[in-house]
């Protein structure tokens, strides 16, 4: 089976006669003629995946209580009080 590996940073190589721009995380396998001629321009696909990190749940468990923020209210500019009263301006 084939192993895969992520590119460490953008570069560009030859391929085929033209250059080719592979972006910063583009995936290869050991078998592509791209990996072959350029390996130190990849690690393998294991070492950036890392599943040790816990998966936060989606819900709570059975009694566990979560804390949600409440987005705060607008504030709405009051009047002015020498204004209150006043008429507004004819057209």
């Amino acid at each position: 089976m084939a192993e895969f590996y992520r590119a460490r940073q953008s570069f560009a190589a030859p391929v085929g006669g033209y250059i080719q721009v592979i972006p910063e995380g583009h995936l290869l396998s050991d078998e592509d003629p791209l990996f072959k001629a350029h390996p130190q321009q990849f690690v393998p696909l294991a070492e950036h995946l890392d599943r040790t990190k816990p998966v936060e749940d989606t819900t709570a468990a059975p009694g566990e209580k979560r804390h949600i923020t409440l987005p705060q209210p607008t504030r709405v500019a009051k009047p002015r009080k020498d204004t209150e009263n006043a008429t507004p301006p004819a057209p």
